[in-house]
């Protein structure tokens, strides 16, 4: 299981403190070892689920011949955000506070698949 945030370097470092070049650098890594990977992609409406991404998400997969779990958000881990003082942009004024609807994730996986995800579920 490899979770993948955020596509653009940029964002990701505003969102988590770090760019994804590591990121990138281990799953290459594992990928060329002949891993067997599911990409997790936690996806957070307004934040995270922009065409662009989705677009990322897709161009992983078929590079590396994975498979896609996307990971809804949930409001349920609120109480952590105090403790990830480093993470600028997030804050809980701009997070959901409601689980996102069984549409919007339908419309992430279709989305994904005409993309050419093979999804994990």
């Amino acid at each position: 299981m490899f979770d993948w945030k955020v596509t653009d370097p940029t964002k990701h470092k505003a969102l988590t403190g770090q760019t994804n070049d590591l990121i990138l650098s281990n799953l290459e890594y594992l990928s060329r070892a002949g891993a067997n990977i599911i990409l997790r992609c936690p996806l957070i409406p307004g934040i995270n689920d922009d065409q662009s991404h989705l677009e990322g998400i897709a161009t992983l997969s078929k590079r590396h011949e994975i498979a896609v779990e996307i990971m809804p958000y949930h409001p349920l881990g609120m109480g952590k955000l105090k403790n990830l003082s480093s993470c600028e942009k997030i804050s809980k004024n701009n997070l959901p506070v409601s689980f996102p609807s069984d549409e919007t994730k339908q419309n992430w996986v279709e989305a994904l698949k005409k993309l050419g995800c093979n999804m994990y579920m």
